[in-house]
């Protein structure tokens, strides 16, 4: 069965942490891949886009694949044809259909009919893509995202609801502040709240942005809701981002805008063009560098790599919790959710064993943040007169019962 990025609920808490952190990696590293070399991925737009379509098209070819661009004009997208016959047949000329249309249902009948992955380009219900590079631009400034405040100003759009499932799976506060009667899916919140997400939701744009560190701002009239706009204008009177209101919240507070912004209405010149408080062209970009690693989550680069994470996770699902457990990776190193999936097993013990420093460290690192210890590193030749060096790591589970961690400053000190 192909796998599907539909909704940021549907990944898990394993897959989404596993496409920031690719996505991180991606950017530092200029990664070019060949995960889609030989693939076509065909772009169904029903909604006009510059960034989206844009930042898939270069994804895509970044990663060695091609791209057929498709508009409701020469489409039959749920007209005269239905949606589940042009799933079966698109199935056996594509190799991933990335979708922006305007109901959620049509995304859905298209992966349940159709035999390849579906991406969510955006819908009216949510915009995944979107808000996996607002993650990213967080991450890169704020790995701890339970030391996070992120305030959303302005209507429940597609983005609030998207903004409300990565609460389930990053552990920041989310302060809402949503004019009268424009709310967010409360189904979604209630399913947010009870799965521990920390949602907190106002009319009151100044007590929302107390403390935050993100403030967060969309237009008020979503495409298709242009006969709407001084009905909306009237009601979001005060949800103007400006630099009083960026005053109100944490030091050193950053702004962002999934774009194209209406200046002026959202937020004003001053806060969009600011220097240092404006992320929104830091965020434009990392819509590539997501969706690249979006990509690469639907289209591992190997067999080995599909089979090595699906295996971990299948082994982590039955209830699996070994006492020790063994990986020996090529060069690229483990991948993001492998890791994770090993911290959830909770080993007492890893052997890592490793022909490539850099990636060793980064692995070693990754492990370190789901609790373990690095204890003994050997290293052993094993490819004379070379440059080259296996290396054989144990890392035991930290015990935080008995583990204190202490930090000396000991600059000024005689």
């Amino acid at each position: 069965m192909p796998k599907h990025f539909m909704r940021i609920r549907d990944l898990g808490h394993s897959g989404a942490w596993e496409i920031i952190r690719r996505a991180k990696e991606m950017k530092e590293t200029n990664y070019r891949g060949h995960c889609m070399d030989g693939k076509v991925a065909a772009l169904i737009f029903e909604k006009a886009s510059t960034r989206t379509r844009v930042s898939f098209d270069v994804a895509v070819r970044q990663l060695g694949g091609t791209t057929i661009f498709m508009t409701p004009a020469e489409s039959q997208l749920g007209r005269s044809e239905p949606l589940r016959d042009t799933a079966r047949v698109l199935s056996r000329y594509v190799d991933c259909l990335i979708v922006r249309t305007f109901g959620q249902e049509k995304l859905d009948e298209l992966a349940e009919y159709g035999s390849l992955p579906v991406v969510n380009a955006l819908t009216d219900q949510g915009h995944p893509c979107q808000l996996m590079a607002d993650l990213l631009t967080i991450y890169e400034r704020t790995p701890d995202f339970s030391k996070v405040t992120v305030t959303w100003v302005g209507d429940g759009n597609n983005m609030a609801n998207s903004w409300i499932e990565a609460a389930m799976y990053f552990p920041f506060q989310l302060n809402m502040a949503i004019a009268p009667g424009y709310e967010p899916d409360q189904q979604l919140l209630a399913l947010a709240l009870q799965s521990g997400a920390k949602i907190f939701l106002t009319h009151d744009p100044k007590l929302a942005v107390d403390g935050a560190n993100y403030i967060y701002a969309d237009v008020w009239a979503s495409m298709g809701q242009e006969e709407e706009q001084k009905k909306r204008e009237e009601a979001f009177k005060g949800f103007c981002v400006d630099s009083e209101l960026m005053s109100l919240a944490a030091p050193g507070v950053k702004f962002l805008h999934c774009l194209p912004a209406h200046r002026g209405e959202e937020v004003t010149d001053e806060v969009m063009d600011h220097p240092e408080r404006s992320l929104c062209w830091v965020e434009a970009e990392n819509r590539k560098h997501s969706i690249r690693a979006i990509l690469a989550y639907l289209c591992p680069k190997t067999k080995e790599d599909a089979d090595a994470a699906d295996a971990a996770r299948r082994l982590a699902g039955e209830g699996l919790r070994p006492d020790v457990v063994c990986v020996d990776p090529p060069r690229k190193g483990l991948a993001a959710g492998v890791v994770e999936t090993i911290a959830g097993m909770a080993p007492d013990r890893v052997i890592y064993v490793s022909c490539d420093p850099a990636t060793l460290g980064r692995d070693v690192k990754r492990l370190r943040e789901g609790g373990y210890l690095l204890q003994q590193a050997e290293a052993v030749d094993l490819f004379p007169r070379t440059g080259h060096v296996e290396t054989v790591c144990l890392l035991s589970k930290l015990n935080t019962e008995r583990h204190v961690e202490v930090e000396l400053n000991l600059k000024g000190l005689d």
